[in-house]
């Protein structure tokens, strides 16, 4: 029952930093978008109209209320000619 016990917690204990490190990429995620967006001089309805999603669509990606589908992450990493490990905050280039 200890053993149990303990890989359960354990696993449980995982599940917790797994979902911050997803929140914190999230967030850095947002920042970034909103960065490289504002650099190009482009409001949110300029750049939705660009990936053809909603205004919405965009303030929730830089507010880390919604994240793109992997096709979109890939999309906005070719139009800001930038990695998604920059977009994902692995890199600062």
């Amino acid at each position: 029952y200890a053993i149990n016990k303990y890989n359960h917690e354990k696993r449980d204990c995982q599940l917790k930093i797994t979902k911050n490190v997803y929140f914190i990429v999230m967030k850095i995620f947002g920042e970034r978008l909103r960065e490289l967006r504002c650099l190009k001089g482009m409001t949110q309805k300029d750049f939705a109209k660009e990936l053809n999603v909603s205004g919405n669509t965009i303030h929730c990606w830089e507010t880390d209320k919604q994240e793109p589908s992997m096709y979109m992450l890939i999309v906005i990493s070719n139009f800001f000619d930038v990695s998604l490990d920059y977009l994902f905050g692995k890199t600062d280039y």
